[in-house]
């Protein structure tokens, strides 16, 4: 049973969890472009939640590993956001450069030189506020039925 009060809930539940997401990424520095941010997406259907957004966050977790090229648009976009300038090299060379590094020997965070985004342990610290409003939700559910069950 899906109530205004219970989109409510979910809605506060899945910003709450954006917000925490978006603040991880910065205070980590994963932060660039915005675009991974800009892709966070939550929905629940009454019986499931999901939290949605693009391909970076697995990489910002895992790391990428040695292999392909990384795309060299985004590691273009990467290096005009953080404002990274080479002199006697041009950003695309640069690119070139830092794509041919991953691809032989993976990111930072795959080679365990840099820590990756701590996605698991933002969920477990919301994992208190998720059990309250799946349980306050459901209380409230329960109480409707055994209502209109008496009447």
């Amino acid at each position: 049973m899906t109530t205004e009060k219970s989109i409510e809930r979910f809605n506060r539940v899945g910003n709450n969890l954006i917000t925490a997401v978006t603040n991880g990424v910065v205070q980590q520095g994963f932060n660039a472009t915005g675009e991974s941010i800009e892709s966070l997406r939550f929905s629940w259907d009454g019986k499931s939640f999901i939290l949605f957004g693009d391909e970076s966050f697995y990489f910002m977790q895992n790391g990428r590993g040695p292999g392909k090229f990384p795309p060299m648009s985004k590691i273009m976009k990467w290096l005009s956001a953080k404002s990274i300038v080479f002199s006697g090299i041009s950003d695309k060379s640069a690119a070139f450069l830092i794509g041919r590094k991953m691809a032989n020997e993976g990111s930072a965070v795959f080679r365990g030189e840099r820590e990756g985004l701590k996605l698991g342990e933002i969920f477990t610290n919301k994992r208190e506020l998720i059990v309250n409003t799946v349980l306050e939700d459901k209380n409230e559910e329960y109480t409707e039925r055994l209502k209109s069950t008496v009447r």
